[in-house]
């Protein structure tokens, strides 16, 4: 059998790209040092409202420092990881007045980080869960805004 030019390329871009595999999907991303976006809050969608303050957290390897904001107001506290393992020290939050939806995502927000106890991190993707294996809070890995 005799393939053209075009035929030829075309296998060959197939074979490479098979034999990229996993790789190809891009680096995953680390804890520390990364700009982690909430998505769900106890399954519930993050608020991602106009000219508002997106709910995030990032992990500073540095003092082992955690901080971000709720969507409305920020945090701050000590984080300690040990293998998946992941717990937050009590945190120390401004207290800005709050829309209610952003009242209820902060208390929501706030009560998933104090009972976390375990972590999987994932290509770009960062799940906390509770005792109970739930998971209470996605993160993903952005730009930070």
């Amino acid at each position: 059998m005799k393939l053209t030019p075009l035929a030829l390329l075309g296998t060959l871009a197939i074979l490479l790209m098979v034999g990229a595999g996993p790789a190809a999907a891009g680096p995953e991303a680390v804890l520390t040092g990364t700009y982690w976006r909430a998505v769900t809050i106890d399954g519930s969608p993050a608020a991602q409202l106009p000219q508002k303050r997106e709910a995030h957290m990032v992990f500073s390897a540095e003092g082992k420092r955690a901080s971000g904001s709720t969507g409305c107001n920020r945090f701050t506290g000590t984080f300690t990881p040990t293998g998946d393992s992941l717990r937050f020290s009590p945190l120390a939050v401004t207290k800005m007045a709050c829309p209610p939806a952003l009242t209820a995502q902060e208390q929501a927000f706030l009560a998933a980080l104090q009972a976390t106890t375990a972590m999987h991190l994932a290509g770009n993707t960062l799940e906390l869960k509770d005792a109970a294996g739930k998971v209470r809070l996605r993160l993903e890995a952005c730009a930070a805004k």
